[in-house]
């Protein structure tokens, strides 16, 4: 039997204590989703997949409850929930409430069952995909999903009405939340790739708490946001590169007791994961300097990106512009920049560099940058293009 085991970490000693309940589960099955409720009690809805002598595939499904110690309280075969009239289903999330009652979710209904894992009827959905689940502070539960219906679409949080089997209170929330949880009080957290909001379900205004690249994290990493007992922000993330996971927590300080560090700014149409994640890896490890990114465009705006271009274009001519601009549009008219003599000649930094030369670079591509002399850009990449075809043809 294969071994997966679950853990508890401890954040004031960091030490991680494996749980034993991977004895009891199912032979061979992968913890599919998992759950926590207020007393530490456990819920996971594993899965295992199955070939029969005809090799034919299938899928097994079984939902079962811990004590805090990890010994079994229940486990409840739930294989005949993964198949409907024929169609397969898919174990998305699972949720528990402040009374003990367990949210199943799968993309088309919910399935409740209560503290002894017996039935308590189903919930239906009219959804495709849900993003995420979370417990409010009020111990009600609720979930994010983007509601396709015109003019009242958008993405949204819903209350799950557990006794009254229905989806309950509607609240729209801002369409780049990424991943949502309880917050302080009666808030939510809203993390997208940027930064960190704060969300009023009573007003559906927002506040912004933090953004991701002033506090070293990279925010495509982030995967879980809360809130702990001494009032600090924690963070789950995990590097897709690495697969590595770390915690992060977040303490509020006052701008005077941080070390000050000169600000490199960033100029760029929109930032993607390989410059987000080396602004991260350098802000990290520079004690002198602090880089931080400044987005042109926003994509959940109206704003057309010849404004955004524009405003970029003002900001460099009036010498508000960045102190480095990343060239990864192909829209932006680096000639007519060049012209009007905003760029510094990277050359000169090559001369001096101890890590980089000209010659660490294909010349003729540094060629292609140079304008009246002057290198304006080392391209990292390049591609080429070409046709080859015989005389006659």
């Amino acid at each position: 039997a294969s071994k997966n085991p679950v853990f508890r970490y401890d954040p004031e000693t960091g030490n991680a204590e494996e749980l034993p309940m991977w004895k009891d589960a199912v032979e061979n099955a992968n913890p599919q989703a998992i759950a926590v409720d207020e007393d530490g009690n456990i819920y996971i809805a594993w899965l295992r997949a199955v070939w029969d002598e005809n090799d034919n595939y299938h899928q097994e499904a079984t939902l079962a409850k811990y004590d805090p110690s990890g010994s079994t309280v229940f486990q409840k075969d739930l294989t005949e929930e993964l198949t409907v009239d024929g169609q397969d289903r898919y174990i998305q999330r699972i949720a528990v409430d402040s009374e003990g009652m367990i949210c199943l979710i799968f993309e088309d209904s919910i399935s409740v069952y209560d503290g002894e894992g017996s039935s308590q009827g189903n919930i239906s959905l009219d959804i495709s995909w849900i993003d995420s689940v979370f417990r409010e502070n009020d111990g009600k539960i609720y979930i994010t999903y983007y509601n396709w219906n015109g003019s009242e679409g958008g993405r949204v949080a819903v209350e799950v009405d557990i006794p009254g089997k229905k989806l309950g209170a509607s609240h729209k929330i801002p369409e780049n939340a990424e991943t949502v949880t309880a917050g302080p009080e009666k808030s939510f957290l809203m993390s997208d790739r940027t930064q960190l909001l704060m969300f009023d379900p009573e007003t559906e205004t927002s506040e912004k708490l933090l953004d991701w690249l002033d506090c070293n994290v990279n925010g495509d990493y982030v995967e879980i946001v809360g809130t702990v007992a001494d009032g600090r922000l924690m963070a789950v993330t995990r590097d897709w590169g690495t697969d590595k996971t770390e915690i992060v927590y977040l303490t509020k300080t006052k701008a005077y007791e941080v070390a000050q560090k000169e600000e490199i700014v960033i100029g760029t149409m929109t930032m993607d994961q390989e410059l987000r994640a080396a602004a991260v890896e350098f802000n990290k490890k520079n004690e002198k300097y602090h880089v931080s990114v400044k987005e042109y465009y926003d994509y959940n705006s109206d704003m057309e990106y010849s404004d955004a271009i524009t405003n970029m274009n003002n900001d460099i001519t009036s010498k508000n512009g960045p102190d480095i601009l990343a060239l990864n549009s192909g829209r932006i008219d680096i000639a007519q920049l060049a012209e009007k003599g905003v760029f510094e000649d990277l050359g000169s930094f090559l001369e001096k560099s101890s890590t980089f030369s000209r010659d660490s670079f294909v010349e003729s591509v540094l060629r292609g940058y140079t304008y009246d002399n002057v290198l304006i850009a080392v391209p990292k990449t390049f591609q080429i293009s070409a046709v080859a075809a015989k005389t006659s043809q």
